[in-house]
């Protein structure tokens, strides 16, 4: 499925993408449904801020969820990679 275009709609806008696979296209459609429900909340909301203002807060609470989750992954992997130099360890103690 290379190069296949889809049009996703945000906020009741069509969009065009080209994407590489099913599984992207789910992502796809899945994060543009998540980006206009957001865009739907905070207009109802926040019905006196314009619409640039919606989608730059928006933006900057999908860019949190991101460094969020980067930041929980890198703990994640730092506890991982103690927990795989203290089992190596103990395992030397044993012979």
């Amino acid at each position: 499925m290379e190069g296949q275009k889809i049009k996703v709609l945000i906020d009741g806008r069509s969009y065009r993408y080209t994407i590489d696979s099913e599984e992207q296209e789910q992502m796809m459609r899945k994060a543009a449904a998540s980006v206009s429900d957001k865009i739907q909340r905070l207009s109802r909301e926040y019905r006196s801020a314009s619409p640039i203002d919606i989608v730059t807060i928006v933006a900057l609470s999908e860019s949190m969820g991101r460094i969020l989750s980067e930041t929980s992954r890198s703990s994640e992997e730092e506890a991982y990679g103690k927990l795989s130099a203290d089992l190596a360890n103990y395992v030397e103690s044993l012979k």
